[in-house]
């Protein structure tokens, strides 16, 4: 084996063990990326736990709820006369939003008629 030989394995070897490196870096950083993937899945995987035992204990209570007999008690008077009240008290607030709005529509539109009858005279002067 000559010099020229023995200087040729040499500066191949150097070149595996570059290479040998360059594999260490990129299999730790795949390693790490594996890692960020697999945090989130695991953080998920309790809240989905969490939110499977909050649905148990819904279902629970519902299941509670279903099997107690119902309490119905005749409304009194007095109770009947509330409920009426009451009703009658939100349909006049809702008349009056509706025609609270529906004057301000009406007032926008005259102010944007106005507008325009006032750019038209405008224009032909």
């Amino acid at each position: 084996m000559t010099e020229q030989d023995v200087k040729a394995l040499h500066a191949r070897v150097e070149a595996a063990e570059q290479r040998a490196k360059a594999v260490q870096i990129l299999v730790g950083s795949t390693q790490m990326n594996i890692i960020y993937l697999l945090e989130p899945r695991m953080v998920d995987g309790l809240k989905m736990a969490e939110l499977r035992s909050r649905a148990q204990d819904i279902e629970a209570k519902l299941m509670r709820n279903l099997s107690m007999p119902p309490k119905e008690q005749p409304l009194s008077q007095e109770d009947i006369e509330k409920l009426i009240d009451q009703r009658v008290a939100n349909a006049i607030g809702a008349i009056a939003i509706y025609e609270t709005k529906t004057r301000v529509a009406r007032d926008s539109m005259d102010q944007v008629v106005c507008q325009g009858v006032k750019a038209t005279k405008d224009a032909s002067n």
